[in-house]
């Protein structure tokens, strides 16, 4: 599970739990003693160099870290384009049609979730108390031009009740860091659950868009297969 740390004062950052015993030696530690991590205010380019306290880390688990050095930390070099659409079957509830809207930037946020119910947070208050919180964000709501993948980000939701296939179809482009792919992916698991047959492909799997790295010029087919999403490795 991927955990984000904000602080008191609003600023966010990406922590990361990890259960590898090798992972001090990955990251080059020569000891057993805790480094203090260090954080990136959000909307920052660069890294402040300033430490969050020990105790907010290390009382999350002894293997909690986040570091410069480490590559899972956000690198807008790692940008990634989404291209999804989907056909839905006509079995999707009131509220939660509500909760796709959301996801897609055309509705507001419901009162409860129930297609991606966790967003954990970890919020340090003033008193330097590690605290997880839910906070829920859309996923696919990203609006305006890609910082990298070129064109505009955009999604919407149109209704298939005229066609001979009745339920809903949904579009979204848009910008996506392998940070980002394991909530994306409960979502998108969600959907290929509820997808019209023709997205089922030969081989089982469930076709439910593309995506490209930013540098590439020929994207890969995304799909869906056991419930897991077919990402990059």
């Amino acid at each position: 599970m991927q955990v984000f740390l904000r602080s008191g004062r609003g600023e966010l950052a990406h922590l990361v739990q990890s259960a590898d015993p090798d992972l001090d030696r990955l990251q080059g530690r020569r000891d057993d003693r805790p480094t203090r991590p260090t954080y990136r205010p959000a909307g920052s380019s660069s890294w402040s160099g300033t430490s969050l306290s020990a105790p907010l880390a290390w009382s999350l688990g002894r293997l909690v870290t986040l570091s410069v050095a480490d590559h899972r930390v956000h690198r807008v070099s790692d940008l990634y384009e989404l291209m999804i659409a989907v056909d839905v079957r006509d079995e999707i509830s009131a509220t939660e049609l509500v909760e796709l809207s959301w996801h897609l930037g055309i509705g507001p946020q419901p009162e409860s979730l129930a297609i991606v119910t966790r967003f954990p947070v970890v919020v340090e208050d003033d008193d330097g108390i590690p605290v997880i919180e839910d906070d829920p964000y859309p996923l696919l709501a990203g609006r305006g031009v890609g910082s990298r993948v070129g064109g505009a980000l955009c999604s919407a939701l149109a209704s298939r009740a005229d066609l001979p296939r009745k339920g809903w179809s949904l579009m979204s482009r848009q910008e996506i860091h392998p940070d980002e792919f394991e909530k994306v992916g409960e979502l998108l698991c969600w959907l290929a659950a509820r997808a019209h047959e023709t997205h089922l492909r030969e081989d089982g799997a469930i076709g439910i868009g593309f995506l490209r790295f930013y540098e590439a010029e020929v994207p890969d087919v995304l799909q869906v297969e056991n419930g897991q999403v077919g990402w990059p490795t």
